[in-house]
């Protein structure tokens, strides 16, 4: 853990760095104005120390720690006022700064800052967020075969052959599905572990029983010696001790070689990959203490905010560009099919955290020979009834902590668990809602969001085409970069029904979505248990596979009304289509060449997000002039709800940093910064291991760094990309443990590698 302070003559305005950011996850925020700040400006020396902080986990407690909480000059004179000195330490260390305050001095420039720190019970680690105690099922593969025959036995079950045997409309859907769900996790009891939280410090990963008893008889002779002062003892308790150390030497050994082949094998698997790391470098959480009735309290008032949607005709909007024939509702409430379901078993991620029924993808995949009648005969009562079982319709919000003070629910953001069981017939209704979409055509041209064979890749090359044409005729573009306010948790769903029956979504399938959102309650898991359940009543429903498409077409009829109505769009070449929008899922790129087309398009969009119960945030909404030079005229400003919208020279889009001149070198700087931060911890958590085959190394490097380097490169990969070579070159002198003034063409030919600006023309070119 590193506390770090003094006078760094950096100034970073109100930047810290995302608790939460995913260094390779490029369009993950890395920075975040978390902090408050009397300086407002970030200079160069700013950017390498939030440059550092990111490499090394750390965070900067000025303007958000209790007794700082503007973020005071500690520096003033005849020049100007700044803050440049600094209290910066590791997440870990967080919980026990209590205070931070900028006092007042005559005597210097610099204003004292003084760092309050509770370190009585410091003891290198503090409490994870678990529960105190529960069980789970912990699969092992080589069990697979023990289960199965346990699943045959517990499908005899009586009371579950006379719900299968019923006619469809006889059956008790919860019943059916309670007790199928009671005979999974029967089946299962074998592979039920309890975890109970321990706030002693685990031994280590290679200490395993064998170590132990070893130890534990090294101390009898030891004791045994003091005891008698005897030669013979002495002697034989040495001679143990090295057989001791010799033991710990080869189980450490053993276990990094082991870390060492875990790493290389899943090294194309980022999450295994990055779980591995984790491993090496773990880290342990603090525990916040927040009662689940606060956490309830918070939850509830995210998933319950009042939408705003008033009383609009969506039978006259139109949802489609052309002329479709009429709904073919036989492909949505066609009887499901064995192939359906052995498809959506197949899909099924493995190594996800089960919902409140317990039930494991890989108890499914394992035995899908075995269930598959038994799903067909549930999933076909489900949609002929039109009714969602209701234990189907509860969650659990697990918290994960984004940035701040760890005891504000507010910086937290739940991710919510769902029944694997429900997921598997959630994935039939998605694929037969998305063929329909696709087939009728309803999803806009500009939406990139959740389509197959579209990525953010896509929308950033089409923005950053459009404003070099016009930079390059020296002219400006207008873009308003659109923010909703927790857009997925607020969508009205009343009119999200009349969007799918304008649509010609009706029917079987859409009875069962109606029927499950009548129930959606969740509840939170926190360090004293479960809290109580609570409604859910706006919002598609996290977790759920249908979430995202039905999203897509709540936002789609926003994107048609800008569409519709907008004014002086820009044309990528002649007589094509204006463009007035881009989207990507919630993310919205506004588009004009004029004040007044902006402003028109702003306007259109707030009016069809009120309508569906999308609140624009105006905070973090920003407008951007792209211009050759020049000031910005009196005229330029732009408004949402009466809200002006600030206008900024740079603004992360879907990943790509954009700035007012479309500069390359400031949108290579953040991938540089996310690269060195991946590199760093990658080269900690290989440090422990002693050794690392150049083999290994390079396809680590390949699979976590490169991409994160190369990012977008299908934009900018004919441009100079040197600064992004340049941690390539770090890499590869790192590992050769050489000198940085190493000739670079002899760090090549040494590891046989080729320089990162080839793959970024390649990239390019086949794009």
């Amino acid at each position: 853990n590193f506390l770090v302070c003094g006078d760094l003559n950096s100034r970073t305005g109100k930047l810290n760095i995302a608790t939460s950011a995913d260094f390779d996850d490029p369009v993950s925020e890395m920075f975040v104005e978390s902090r408050f700040s009397q300086d407002m400006i970030v200079n160069e020396y700013g950017r390498a120390l939030l440059s550092l902080c990111a490499a090394f986990n750390l965070q900067i407690l000025n303007g958000c720690t209790s007794g700082d909480c503007v973020g005071k000059y500690t520096y003033i004179s005849r020049q100007g006022s700044s803050v440049i000195d600094y209290f910066i330490t590791s997440d870990e260390m967080i919980p026990f700064c209590t205070q931070l305050r900028v006092s007042e001095s005559v005597m210097s420039s610099h204003m004292p800052v003084e760092l309050y720190m509770n370190v009585t019970h410091v003891s290198g680690y503090v409490g994870s967020e678990r529960i105190e105690r529960h069980e789970r099922i912990v699969w092992d593969e080589s069990c697979a075969g023990q289960y199965v025959r346990n699943l045959q036995l517990s499908l005899n079950d009586p009371q579950l052959q006379v719900q299968i045997c019923k006619p469809d409309l006889e059956v008790d859907v919860d019943a059916a599905v309670e007790i199928f769900t009671h005979c999974l996790v029967q089946a299962a009891d074998f592979l039920k572990k309890t975890f109970v939280r321990s706030h002693v410090p685990r031994s280590k990963e290679w200490f395993d029983k064998e170590c132990a008893v070893m130890k534990k008889e090294l101390q009898r002779r030891l004791r045994k010696f003091l005891r008698t002062l005897c030669v013979a003892d002495r002697m034989e308790y040495a001679k143990f001790r090295n057989n001791y150390k010799q033991l710990i030497r080869d189980k450490r050994q053993m276990y990094r070689n082991n870390m060492t082949t875990a790493l290389i094998s899943n090294v194309k698997d980022s999450k295994v990959f990055w779980k591995h790391v984790k491993k090496m470098t773990r880290r342990y959480y603090t525990l916040n203490h927040i009662s689940p009735e606060v956490w309830a309290r918070h939850f509830k008032g995210v998933f319950s905010e009042l939408c705003n949607c008033g009383m609009y005709d969506y039978a006259n909007l139109r949802v489609m560009h052309v002329d479709c024939p009429s709904p073919d509702l036989e492909s949505l409430d066609s009887a499901i099919t064995y192939s359906e379901i052995l498809e959506a078993l197949k899909d099924l991620k493995l190594s996800k955290a089960p919902g409140l029924d317990g039930v494991l993808g890989e108890m499914l995949k394992c035995s899908a020979a075995y269930i598959v009648d038994y799903l067909l005969k549930m999933f076909n009562v489900i949609l002929n009834c039109g009714r969602y079982p209701r234990c189907w319709c509860k969650s659990v919000i697990l918290p994960l902590h984004k940035k701040g003070s760890y005891a504000e629910p507010d910086n937290y953001r739940g991710i919510s668990l769902t029944s694997i069981l429900s997921k598997v017939f959630m994935h039939i209704v998605q694929s037969r809602l998305q063929k329909f979409v696709e087939k009728r055509g309803i999803i806009v041209e500009e939406q990139s969001g959740f389509r197959k064979g579209y990525s953010t890749v896509d929308n950033v090359f089409v923005l950053h085409g459009i404003i070099d044409k016009y930079l390059s005729r020296r002219k400006k573009l207008y873009i308003a970069f659109i923010d909703f306010r927790k857009a997925f948790d607020s969508v009205n769903r009343k009119a999200l029904w009349k969007l799918l029956d304008v649509c010609g979504i009706r029917g079987k399938l859409v009875a069962v979505l109606k029927s499950m959102y009548d129930c959606v309650s969740c509840c939170v898991r926190c360090s004293e248990g479960l809290s109580e359940y609570f409604e859910c009543p706006n919002g598609v429903k996290q977790g759920c596979k249908c979430s995202p498409l039905l999203f897509s077409i709540v936002i789609n009829a926003v994107a048609l009304e800008i569409k519709d109505k907008g004014k002086h769009g820009v044309q990528l070449i002649p007589n094509s289509p204006e463009i007035v929008a881009l989207l990507f899922a919630d993310d919205v790129a506004l588009v004009s060449d004029t004040v007044i087309g902006l402003q028109n398009q702003l306007d259109n969009l707030t009016t069809a997000a009120d309508r569906l119960g999308l609140i624009v945030n105006t905070q973090k909404s920003k407008v951007m002039i792209f211009r050759k030079g020049g000031h910005r005229a009196a005229h330029e400003k732009w408004s949402v709800g009466g809200v002006q919208l600030e206008v900024v020279k740079q603004y992360k889009y879907l990943g790509k940093v954009f700035s007012t001149k479309l500069s390359v070198s400031v949108s290579l700087a953040d991938l540089v910064c996310r690269a060195k931060a991946a590199l760093s911890q990658i080269c900690r958590s290989l440090r422990k291991l002693a050794y690392i085959t150049p083999e290994a190394f390079f396809k680590i490097f390949d699979a976590q760094v490169q991409p994160i380097l190369l990012y977008a490169a299908e934009v900018w990969g004919l441009e100079d990309c040197s600064a992004v070579e340049i941690v390539h070159l770090y890499a590869l002198k790192q590992f050769l443990n050489v000198s940085v003034r190493t000739p670079n063409m002899m760090v090549y030919g040494d590891t046989g590698r080729y320089p990162l600006s080839i793959c970024a023309t390649l990239r390019t070119i086949k794009y």
